[in-house]
């Protein structure tokens, strides 16, 4: 293979890989919706483009100049876009930092790699070979993907790739060995750049006092930090909080420790929570004497909740009867729940984020909570989680009005210390209105609101349920977190 082509084939990987990265790294730091993802790719995809239109109008020098700088952007990107986000956000202009990680990512993240191929193909059939050689080079990019086994390794072969592209695209000695070092650097010290970005970012965003990275992954579906402050230890996911003292301690006493008190006779009960995190629901329950079956997607959220958070929930190895009492499943939530036995299960626990995503919106589809009511015992209660304060905000109502054309009997409870409004659910919940509003009050110390089954159905009349064919809760998610992006969106 001569050097053109091989040159083409570099490209073609360094694309894919550009594509990959961004959308991770930009979801990460933007709040991970698939909105911003279709952005991200949107944004790399936009680079080929230009550089067809510009290819013949573009010189030797200033060929060069571009791969500089197009270089230096992508050995950035990895940690800097979280730096510079950060850095806007000190100003109030994240906004701003959006639109130009978009507008120049097109220009210096995937533009320079794609300008070769119209400068090398000499006529039509050899344009055809060339860009076969491209997109081979692609395939050999997701080839990589599934053999590489960390995110640093990663980091590293693209960085290497940036290199060897430039060395083959100029030949320059001094270009090659000067680029080799930056990357080898850059490389060694990426974990403790990436650890300083993040670490900012968390003391800017989400107010931290001091904080620490304890452990950072990328699992195939998300980016996962264990941070601890002076407060204690917090899990993010993608950049957003899923445990940490406060709220989210108030949230897993809602959603599983409330409801499993009210289910009678708990002790040897039965319960599938579905979502790990830190296992704290999980936790919750098994103290209640819960046999417990946790099931999640992401075996590294688990391995790290376990890790970080199981001696706090009692389930670490210094626990044995605690361990034995629950067991891990690492699978699709809505393919396992298929496989559990009708009528098996006297609490459900939907430990799970709030639908930012396709395949997390899916599980508070009615047709999920159909499989959910199956697996009940008469009497046993599916815990729900609305994401919002407010029956009357238009992502709740839709989660509400879907369970209550599931379930015969639902109940909601709104407290001070949470805020977050809780549906119980079931054919006929086992406890009245004065149990749990006695319940309730052992340990909320502020002041909570409950809705019966009449007035919760009144309050989400005329409301279209949350349905596979009506995700537009993405969509209204997405304007809620950057509302100077409502007029966009």
């Amino acid at each position: 293979m001569n050097r053109d082509r091989l040159l083409l084939l570099v490209c073609g990987a360094i694309l894919m890989l550009t594509q990959y990265i961004c959308v991770r790294e930009i979801g990460s730091t933007f709040f991970s919706t698939e909105i911003v993802t279709l952005l991200s790719v949107i944004m790399v995809l936009m680079g080929p483009s230009i550089a067809y239109s510009i290819s013949d109008r573009v010189s030797d020098r200033v060929l060069v100049i571009w791969a500089a700088l197009s270089f230096l952007a992508l050995m950035l990107v990895p940690f800097g876009i979280r730096m510079a986000v950060t850095l806007m956000k000190t100003w109030h202009l994240e906004l701003f930092a959006m639109v130009a990680v978009i507008i120049l990512g097109s220009m210096f993240f995937s533009a320079f790699f794609a300008v070769f191929l119209p400068r090398l193909a000499t006529g039509e059939e050899d344009f055809r070979v060339l860009y076969a050689l491209e997109l081979l080079g692609s395939v050999l990019a997701l080839l990589l993907l599934t053999v590489i086994g960390s995110w640093p390794n990663l980091v590293t072969a693209f960085y290497i790739l940036l290199v060897l592209c430039l060395h083959l695209a100029f030949g320059k000695r001094l270009l090659t060995a000067t680029a080799l070092t930056i990357a080898l650097v850059g490389a060694y010290y990426y974990p403790s750049l990436d650890a300083a970005a993040a670490t900012r970012y968390y003391q800017v965003y989400w107010d931290k006092e001091n904080p620490r990275i304890l452990e950072t992954h990328y699992s195939p579906y998300q980016r996962i930090d264990v941070v601890e402050d002076d407060r204690g230890k917090s899990l993010y996911l993608d950049g957003v909080p899923y445990y940490e003292w406060g709220d989210l301690h108030w949230f897993n006493y809602y959603i599983a420790e409330l409801p499993g008190r009210l289910v009678k006779n708990n002790r040897d009960a039965r319960a599938l929570v579905v979502g790990s995190g830190t296992l704290s629901s999980t936790g919750y329950l098994v103290r209640q004497g819960y046999q417990v079956t946790t099931v999640d997607i992401d075996r590294v959220v688990a391995d790290l909740g376990l890790k970080y958070f199981g001696k706090l929930n009692r389930l670490d190895q210094s626990n044995p009867a605690g361990s034995e009492q629950f067991k891990l499943v690492i699978d699709d939530a809505r393919r396992y729940v298929r496989s559990v036995p009708d009528r098996s299960c006297d609490l459900v626990v939907l430990d799970i984020p709030a639908p930012y995503h396709i395949q997390t919106a899916l599980l508070y589809v009615p047709s999920f909570l159909k499989e959910l009511k199956r697996c009940l015992k008469p009497g046993g209660i599916v815990s729900i989680n609305t994401c919002s304060y407010q029956l009357d905000d238009r992502i709740a109502a839709s989660i509400a009005r879907g369970a209550t054309e599931v379930f015969a009997d639902v109940n909601s409870i709104q407290g001070d210390s949470l805020g977050l409004t809780i549906l119980y659910c079931s054919d006929q919940l086992p406890f009245t209105m004065r149990s749990l509003q006695d319940e309730a009050s052992k340990a909320e110390k502020k002041r909570f609101s409950i809705l019966d089954n009449q007035a919760l159905r009144f309050a989400v009349r005329g409301v279209k349920a949350h349905t596979e064919e009506n995700l537009c809760a993405l969509l209204l998610l997405s304007r809620y977190e950057f509302p100077e992006l409502k007029q966009w969106l």
